[in-house]
């Protein structure tokens, strides 16, 4: 299936082994695409029909949650800890914020995404499955470059055919950085530069028609780990030592009392 997303720039959702993380871990290592997301376990929800809680293909909630957030976020959204609708896991998945030796996170870092439970279920991990991380290794970084992508060689297709002239070119350019800005503007990209480099370009090439335009861009990468480094520091009672001192201190001398005498 990478083979036809490669081809049409799509995503591929798929499902682990539903059996141990160790299996899961195992099954990762089969694959090497960045048009791919590997869930497990499994989840459990209510079927009407059924009347029954029934067993679930977990890539089927991280697909749907994604296509939910497309549309009510942006395409530049993560599909990483987001709370779900499930009723449970086929397998318990340990879990603890923080701790890295838990199973959630074991998993992570071995690219595998699954669910967590917190005060309801959520979705743990967003990253695809290429090893290289050429594109930041997550889901984002590989959807926002197809949309670059697609977006710009749409935006183009208009020019083919047209005279080579600057007006031309400067037009191109101004669409490009038009669509990039916008997408800045929405939080889908931090930085974005579209250019015609004189390096890539000969003059023999431009007599020909082809000019080749350079893309360089950084999507608005979803913060995966937040550590908190704490210190104790006993010399931040200085201040309060000053105050205490200042406070406390009293002095009497004999003519504080020299009324009563």
């Amino acid at each position: 299936m990478t083979d036809v997303a490669d081809r049409i720039r799509s995503f591929v959702f798929a499902d682990g082994p539903n059996t141990t993380t160790a299996d899961a871990i195992a099954a990762r290592q089969n694959y090497s695409s960045d048009r791919l997301q590997i869930i497990d376990p499994h989840v459990l929800m209510f079927d009407t029909d059924a009347a029954d809680t029934i067993n679930m293909p977990g890539s089927a909630i991280y697909a749907g949650l994604q296509s939910r957030l497309d549309l009510e976020e942006g395409f530049w959204w993560s599909n990483d800890n987001k709370d779900v609708n499930i009723e449970g896991m086929a397998r318990p998945v340990d879990w603890r914020v923080g701790q890295t030796n838990s199973e959630a996170n074991i998993m992570n870092a071995s690219d595998v995404s699954t669910f967590y439970r917190r005060k309801g279920f959520w979705t743990w991990g967003g990253m695809t499955l290429d090893p290289a991380r050429a594109l930041g290794g997550t889901i984002v970084g590989r959807r926002v470059a197809d949309k670059l992508y697609d977006s710009l060689e749409g935006g183009l297709l208009p020019f083919i055919g047209r005279p080579t002239r600057l007006h031309a070119v400067r037009h191109i350019g101004s669409v490009a950085h038009e669509f990039g800005l916008g997408l800045m503007q929405k939080g889908a990209l931090n930085g974005f530069r579209f250019e015609l480099p004189e390096d890539l370009n000969t003059p023999q090439q431009i007599a020909d028609g082809i000019l080749f335009f350079k893309l360089e861009f950084i999507e608005a990468t979803p913060m995966r780990v937040i550590e908190v480094w704490g210190y104790r520091l006993p010399g931040m009672y200085q201040e309060f030592l000053s105050l205490a001192s200042a406070q406390a201190s009293f002095t009497a001398t004999l003519a504080d009392i020299g009324a009563a005498a």
